[in-house]
């Protein structure tokens, strides 16, 4: 059995660590399958860096391979002709190697929209699973305004007449639940994972004697609100250190706009290496979330996973994904109802730590996180996988015989 997956829009550091981590849930869920990976070549270097620290030999996992993806630079009519362009190449790939399955890692409205033609017309001919990472929270808004654009929003896209062997993923029990709120994933084409994640070798603690209270914001610093909102955690490092000194304020990453603060070290302009980030990161006593709550109903957060490797409690805005965690794994950090609040709450930390509950909540950060380790992640992802694929299966039979396609009749795993 083969499975081909391909990482079709991110390139260099971004999710390189869910995709390594990706890869080897999917080797748990189906250990005798042939996996190879497909991705822009600097975004294989960084995927096999997070593959290379953990006790993995990566050649027993998966092949990697570069190839020309369509990337980020332009979206919706701009991007789709490289979209149908990339789905070719996928189609002679999955034929050539007899692929029983394709997993494309993450997707945008217009990725759907050539999958979608790709499989009704049969240029692709086996099942393909669609990972929904953030653009899944464009469905909470309006579509947009230009009717050339609105035409292709994912809103119009997942409307359309869809092919029943292609499935979504998406990255949480509670997202899933939101999607089917809002008239989507409501059979069993819409699957969830947990987010996958690979834990560094050790998460030690940060230095408890500390003359000051260290909080990071982990990942990209952003200056819009739409996401992670890296201007309100500069005000709030502003405002929190003209109300204590015993609070320091760090970014573990960096910021794509160029950023001078004198409350908030480390605004480096270009991404860490993954081993620098968490070393960075282990220096840090809480992590800081102000990212938008509204988006966070349909979108997983990378930073808080950062958190979760390095056993750091966070300090959030609520939200309902991280609400969803709390309720599984137990104390975790403060989620806060609002700014003023998620402030007050800083200064009380850093005046008086509560170190007794720190290391609890460390503890139960490091029993709970194994939901998120690939062994678990990928058992979830076969018991899920696999009753749409027995369903499908029958029919996909029907079109290898209609078609006359030398396709290979996909073997159980």
């Amino acid at each position: 059995m083969t499975i081909v997956v391909c990482e079709p829009q991110c390139r260099g550091f971004e999710h390189a660590s869910f995709n390594a981590a990706l890869l080897l849930s999917m080797k748990h869920a189906f250990p005798r399958a042939n996996l190879r990976f497909l991705a822009d070549p600097g975004h294989l270097s960084r995927v096999a860096e997070v593959l290379s620290q953990t006790d993995t030999d990566i050649p027993e996992v998966c092949t990697l391979e570069g190839i020309r993806t369509p990337g980020r630079r332009r979206m919706n009519w701009g991007r789709l002709p490289s979209e149908l362009s990339w789905c070719h190449r996928m189609a002679d790939v999955v034929r050539h190697d007899g692929a029983s399955l394709l997993v494309v890692s993450s997707v945008v409205n217009t990725t759907i929209l050539a999958l979608e033609g790709a499989l009704a017309t049969g240029i692709i001919p086996c099942p393909v699973v669609a990972v929904i990472h953030g653009a899944l929270s464009s469905l909470l808004f309006p579509r947009p305004r230009r009717p050339w654009n609105a035409i292709i929003a994912l809103k119009t896209v997942l409307h359309l007449p869809q092919p029943r062997n292609l499935g979504f993923l998406v990255l949480g029990e509670e997202i899933l639940r939101t999607a089917r709120e809002l008239g989507y994933g409501n059979d069993d084409r819409w699957m969830s994972i947990d987010h996958p994640y690979v834990w560094p070798a050790t998460a030690e603690t940060a230095d408890l004697n500390a003359d000051t209270i260290r909080f990071g914001f982990f990942g990209v610093g952003t200056m819009g609100a739409w996401n992670k909102n890296f201007q309100s955690f500069l005000d709030l490092a502003g405002r929190v250190r003209g109300r204590t000194a015993r609070a320091t304020f760090e970014i573990v990453g960096f910021t794509d706009i160029g950023v001078e603060s004198q409350s908030v070290q480390g605004c480096a302009r270009d991404p860490l290496p993954h081993a620098e980030y968490l070393a960075k990161g282990r220096g840090i006593h809480y992590a800081v979330s102000l990212g938008n709550p509204a988006i966070y109903r349909l979108c997983a957060s990378g930073s808080f996973l950062d958190a979760m490797a390095l056993a750091k409690p966070v300090i959030a805005m609520d939200n309902a994904y991280l609400r969803s965690y709390t309720s599984r794994l137990g104390d975790i950090g403060y989620l806060c109802h609002s700014i003023d609040v998620l402030e007050d709450t800083i200064c009380q930390i850093a005046e008086h730590p509560p170190w007794d509950r720190y290391i609890r909540q460390r503890q139960t950060i490091l029993q709970g996180r194994r939901i998120f380790e690939p062994a678990a992640v990928g058992s979830r992802f076969r018991s899920t996988l696999s009753p749409w694929l027995a369903e499908i299966e029958p029919r996909r039979e029907k079109e290898i015989q209609r078609t006359g396609w030398p396709i290979p009749r996909r073997r159980e795993p």
